[in-house]
Parts: structure tokens; C-alpha cells; sequence
């Protein structure tokens, strides 16, 4: 059974609040009976010492049959619970209230104690003393009726107070601990009445300064963040289902209007199947390029890195690309050869970063124009590789969204180009996978400038690769 945190808070404190007062309690208990039997030994020590005072003045003068009757009269000395022996152990007075007990009987040593004599409970001082060149045993004792009715009367209003002060505690526990809460539960509430139609709303947060404001803060920016999330993956299907709708609708309207013509031959069979073909192609494409962005988004990329010769990679990728360039009248500029420059990378992804950017400055690039790649290490000795264009360029106000998915700059492309504006996001996070930052500069009707740097981690390898 789950026991609510506002209970288990209220039993742990009442739990403590018990020990601490039944500590509390035998402490000031003790601390009283004490104090108690301070007194009264403090009382007993003064009677004790009248009762001396008195016989060093009398002993000798009186004999103890008169100095008995003395001392039976002197109510100050409660000659009732007073007893004197010799040394012999003869005693020579004895109260009526004190006999037959055996208190302060020690054999000469001063003590005191507490006995039971009848229905009574006495303190008892026994000492020896010597008077006059005699030695004495003397006994005096005080009941404890009074300190005693004293010390109950305490213990039964402690024990009687507890149950009532521990249900007061048990309900100021209960209302605290609901007040501490209080904030939690609003947030509680306010978490479960979000759901995806409501994902811009949020919590409340108390101005307290504690945790609950921290946690409050803290839920706000999970919902900041899965709305983001949500947000984006809206978007990405939008774009997503936009960009499949157009080469599925070519699709179906070269199929349908190749069945609806009754006088097609073989070439117009022909020409809808390379039309369905090529969109077809397309399609894939895109599919692809999706496949690969989702496994970047779900993390589940995981490349295996390898020393990879930055120089050698990029001239692969240009090798690859130049045959489209000719068709297109644009030159690709490679620098001569220099020696090896290594990354900790993944080969076939960093190839298809090159790609990626050569074929944007293919698309972007009108007859004419160059391409051309760069390689080198920045002052701090990071490794780098930069493509360059002639093309249209990118203004401005687009550089900073240029990364984004199916982000697209209609003015710069050239017409007999169509993509779906996923390119550079992919390359984006193949360098973002390698750890390296991707920089673009770019002015209108100047061309377009990428680099990727890498980390200077990335270019340590063995000094036996070659």
C-alpha cells in the first residue's frame, strides 16, 4: 500500500517530536527529584546540625535522661525521627517515628538513603560525630510525603501532556507538511492537465527561493524543450509530406494521363516511365535523407572513427563530381598535392560531407563559374577543409537559417535546380557527429565560402601513419 508523502512526513516528525519529548520529560523529571533531594539533604544536614550544636551544650551538664526529655521537646530537631547510639551501639535516644528501622545504621560512615519504615517513605542522614571527647551515632531522617506527592504529581502530568501535546504535534505535522506541499501539489496538477494541445502553457512558479521553486523552474524548461521537440517534429512532418506530395502527384498525373491516352504508342509509354522513374529516384533520395536525420535525431548514429587523410577524402569526393561539373561548364579547383593531413573520422561520412557542400556549389553556381577546395590548419592547429563557389551567393538575413531542414533560398538557386533543402541540414550533423563546426560566408552575386574545422584531438594520430 502506497502511504501518501504528506503522511509518512507527519509520522516521521511526530516519531521524532515523541523521542524528543519523552527525552525531554525523564530529563526534567530526573532533573526535579534531584533538585528534590538536594533540599531536603540540605534540610537534614542543618537539623543535623542543631541536633550537635544542642548536645555539645547539654551532654555534659544534663544527664541523658533529662537531656532526652530536651530533646523530645524541640520541635525543631523533629525529634521523631531522630536517633542517637554510642560508640558501643547502645542507643540512648530514639524517636518514635524512627524506630525499628534500620536506616543511617552504616557503622559510622555519612550517608544518606532512602528507606521504607511502615506505610512510610523517609530520607535518612546517619553520621558519627564527636562531642565533648564522646563518640555519637546520630540519625535523622524527614518523610518524603510532600517532595514525594510532589515528584507523582509531576510524572502524571507529563504522562497525561504527552498524548495531548503528541495529537498537537501529529495536526501541526499534518498542516505543515501540507503547506510545504501545496506548491508540489499545484505543480502536480497543472503537469497532468498539459497534453500536446497545451504544450504552451506552464507551471506557476512560487516566488519562495527553495527547491519548489527550483522544481517548478526546472519542469518549466522540460516543457520549453519537449515543446521545441514537439514543435520541430511538427515542422519536419509538414515539410516532410510537402515535399513527398509533389513527386507522388507527378507520378500519379504521368500515369494517368499515359492510361487516359487511347493513341499512346511505345515512346509515350516510354517517356511517363522515365518521368515516374526519375521521380521516383527523387523520392528515394529524400526518403533517404530523412532516414538519416531521424538516426541522427534519435541518437542512434554511432560512427566508427578511424585516422582519415582530410586531403585525400576531399580529393575522392571532387574526383566523383568533376564529370557533372564539365556537363555543366564549371571548373573544380583541387590544391596541388601536400602532405597528409589526418582526422579521427568516418571515412564515408566525411566523403559524404564533401558531397553535400560540392554539390550545393554545383547547384548554386551558374555556367562559368569554380569551385574550389581548400585544406589547412587554423593557427591553433585545428584541421580544416573549406569549399568555395562563384555562385549566386546567400544573403544575410539567411545565413543563420541556412543549416535548418528544408530551408530553402529560392532567389539564390538556379531554376533548372530543384531540392528539397535537406542537403547541408545533413551535412550539419555529420559534422556535428565528427565534432567539428561547420562556418558559412557568403554576399549576394559573390559566392558562398563553407568550412569544416575540426577539433585538435581529431588530427592526433600515430606518427607511423602514412
Amino acid at each position: 500500500m502506497r502511504i501518501p508523502i504528506r503522511i509518512r512526513l507527519t509520522a516521521v516528525y511526530c516519531s521524532a517530536f515523541l523521542v524528543v519529548i519523552a527525552i525531554l520529560a525523564v530529563g526534567t523529571y530526573a532533573s526535579v527529584r534531584a533538585a528534590v533531594h538536594t533540599i531536603v539533604d540540605h534540610e537534614l544536614n542543618s537539623r543535623l546540625d542543631g541536633v550537635d550544636d544542642h548536645l555539645t551544650r547539654h551532654v555534659q551538664r544534663l544527664g541523658w535522661p533529662e537531656l532526652s526529655k530536651s530533646l523530645a521537646l524541640h520541635p525543631a530537631f523533629h525529634p521523631g525521627l531522630l536517633r542517637i547510639a554510642d560508640a558501643g551501639g547502645a542507643v540512648l535516644f530514639e524517636g518514635t517515628s524512627i524506630r525499628g528501622s534500620s536506616g543511617g545504621r552504616n557503622g559510622g560512615t555519612p550517608a544518606f538513603e532512602t528507606i521504607s519504615h511502615g506505610d512510610q517513605r523517609l530520607r535518612v542522614l546517619g553520621v558519627r560525630r564527636t562531642i565533648q571527647g564522646q563518640t555519637y551515632d546520630l540519625t535523622l531522617g524527614t518523610d518524603l510525603l510532600i517532595p514525594g506527592a510532589i515528584l507523582d504529581r509531576l510524572w502524571l502530568v507529563m504522562l497525561l501532556s504527552i498524548p495531548a501535546v503528541l495529537l498537537a504535534a501529529s495536526w501541526a505535522g499534518y498542516w505543515i507538511s501540507g503547506r510545504a506541499l501545496e506548491p508540489v501539489s499545484a505543480i502536480i496538477a497543472a503537469a497532468r492537465s498539459i497534453d500536446s494541445t497545451k504544450l504552451n502553457e506552464r507551471i506557476a512558479v512560487p516566488n519562495t527561493g527553495d527547491e519548489i521553486q527550483q522544481l517548478a523552474a526546472t519542469t518549466n524548461g522540460m516543457l520549453d524543450r519537449i515543446e521545441d521537440g514537439v514543435r520541430h517534429i511538427r515542422q519536419f512532418t509538414a515539410d516532410a509530406s510537402h515535399e513527398l506530395r509533389t513527386p507522388v502527384a507527378i507520378i500519379r498525373a504521368a500515369a494517368e494521363v499515359t492510361l487516359l491516352n487511347r493513341s499512346a504508342n511505345e515512346r509515350t509509354y516510354r517517356d511517363a516511365l522515365q518521368r515516374i522513374l526519375h521521380e521516383s529516384e527523387q523520392s528515394s533520395k529524400l526518403l533517404e535523407d530523412l532516414l538519416s536525420l531521424a538516426r541522427a535525431d534519435s541518437g542512434a548514429e554511432r560512427l566508427e572513427h578511424e585516422a582519415v587523410d582530410l586531403r585525400t577524402s576531399v580529393t575522392a569526393a571532387c574526383a566523383r563530381i568533376m564529370p557533372l561539373a564539365r556537363t555543366r561548364g564549371l571548373a573544380v579547383k583541387i590544391p596541388p598535392h601536400q602532405s597528409a593531413l589526418w582526422v579521427d573520422a568516418n571515412e564515408g561520412q566525411l566523403r559524404r560531407l564533401w558531397l553535400i557542400l560540392l554539390d550545393n556549389g554545383l547547384k548554386n553556381t551558374p555556367a562559368g563559374g569554380s569551385i574550389q577546395v581548400a585544406t589547412g590548419t587554423t593557427q591553433d592547429g585545428r584541421p580544416f577543409c573549406e569549399v568555395i563557389d562563384t555562385g549566386v551567393g546567400i544573403p544575410s538575413e539567411h545565413l543563420s537559417r541556412i543549416f535548418q531542414r528544408f530551408y530553402r533560398v529560392d532567389k539564390a538557386r538556379v531554376r533548372s535546380e530543384r531540392g528539397a533543402g535537406l542537403g547541408l541540414a545533413i551535412a550539419f550533423e555529420i559534422a556535428t557527429l565528427h565534432d567539428a563546426v561547420i562556418d558559412v560566408q557568403s554576399e549576394p552575386d559573390r559566392g558562398a565560402s563553407f568550412r569544416v574545422t575540426f577539433p585538435r584531438r581529431h588530427a592526433v594520430v600515430m606518427a607511423h601513419v602514412s
